[in-house]
């Protein structure tokens, strides 16, 4: 009935979706025209995962703008930020996740067509169900007609993490030779209740998410995000403080130039901004600076990041800072989730090898001559 269209993704671990939360169903298309098809289906999907289940029936802006507002509020100087965000429009899977507050977002389009017509030869010759036949007999069925049923479209497990939602198509027809009043229809609530049960909840790690919105220019979605799912506290204070870091650096004015990056490294514990002092003349450069060069470099030439935010990507000298605010995010990120510690810094700092291993980096991206 069903069947995977495209290609596998590769995926975070996944994690088992939390048991109580609720799970939100977006169902589109002329299958669910009839309330008790939309609420069988809630029903019976409900009673399949053994989790609360709500239909998402309209727009969710006036529930994510009510948590965002709220969250606005308490951030000083912030009264005239966009809480739309609009660039972040295509969040709609985040958006309906706040609207109710669940882990897990199920998107169905199935349309559905009943229509009689005149039966071929061959189905005359297979003939109908017993019934029909015998009704057919009597005059009281059209033993010369069929009822054919279609059912088309997907449905798809939405997914937070920037990669394509996991899609199943479906395609069914059925036809009935001779129908009569007791002949079986499909049974759309069970149709689709079976092709979601081939795409298992799964909960997403929030605190990436939220990461992942920041460095594309969503600050205040991911603050949301962060407000409503991320429980560790560790990584909640981490992303709390880049999203309000992010929002309070959208709300100063305008940067004229490029600013230029330097060197030094700010310690972990400061990651919300990156301190600079000059560049010592000594070719002896410290791990520190190394991995801050290292840190910016692979910002500036992330070209996917780049057309994620709709800009051309542009070559940009070694060591310098761009003014753009999701590279701005994108430097910032490296500190918050690790990157520049347990990647750089420490493989640098325990041996030769790590150190050469960097020097050697750096020299092919041009930001050192070699036998510096």
């Amino acid at each position: 009935m069903a069947l995977p269209n495209g290609c596998a993704f590769v995926r975070a671990p996944a994690r088992p979706a939390t048991h109580g939360t609720p799970i939100a169903l977006v169902l589109h298309g002329s299958a669910f025209e009839q309330d008790t098809t939309r609420e069988g289906t809630r029903a019976r999907l409900k009673a399949r995962l053994g989790r609360p289940v709500l239909i998402l029936d309209g727009p969710t802006d006036a529930a994510v703008d009510a948590k965002t507002s709220r969250l606005l509020s308490a951030i000083p100087g912030t009264k005239r930020y966009d809480r739309r965000e609009r660039r972040c429009a295509k969040e709609q899977d985040v958006a309906a996740a706040l609207a109710i507050s669940a882990d897990v977002v199920y998107r169905v389009q199935l349309d559905y067509t009943a229509a009689s017509r005149s039966a071929t030869k061959a189905e005359l010759e297979r003939g109908g169900d017993g019934t029909g036949r015998m009704l057919a007999a009597v005059g009281l069925a059209k033993a010369d007609a069929v009822l054919e049923e279609t059912l088309s479209g997907e449905v798809q497990l939405a997914s937070f993490d920037g990669t394509p939602s996991k899609r199943l198509r479906i395609a069914r027809t059925e036809r009935h030779v001779a129908p009569t009043a007791l002949t079986k229809r499909l049974d759309l609530p069970d149709e689709t209740v079976a092709a979601l049960a081939q795409l298992p909840p799964i909960a997403p790690r929030w605190d990436a998410v939220a990461r992942r919105l920041i460095a594309k220019g969503c600050p205040l979605l991911a603050l949301a995000v962060e407000d409503a799912f991320v429980r560790d506290d560790p990584a909640k204070r981490k992303v709390h403080a880049a999203a309000v870091a992010a929002i309070l650096e959208r709300m100063a004015p305008p940067k004229k130039k490029q600013a230029k990056v330097e060197a030094t490294l700010p310690t972990v514990e400061a990651a919300a901004d990156l301190a600079t002092e000059p560049i010592p003349k000594s070719p002896q450069l410290s791990c520190p600076k190394l991995c801050q060069l290292h840190m910016v470099e692979l910002c500036n030439n992330d070209r996917a990041l780049w057309t994620q935010n709709g800009t051309t990507w542009e070559s940009t000298r070694c060591g310098i800072r761009r003014a753009e605010s999701f590279l701005e995010s994108c430097y910032r990120m490296h500190w918050l989730d690790g990157t520049y510690e347990h990647a750089c810094l420490q493989p640098c700092e325990g041996s030769g090898e790590g150190r050469d291993r960097l020097l050697r980096l750096l020299q092919r991206a041009g930001c050192l001559r070699a036998g510096a």
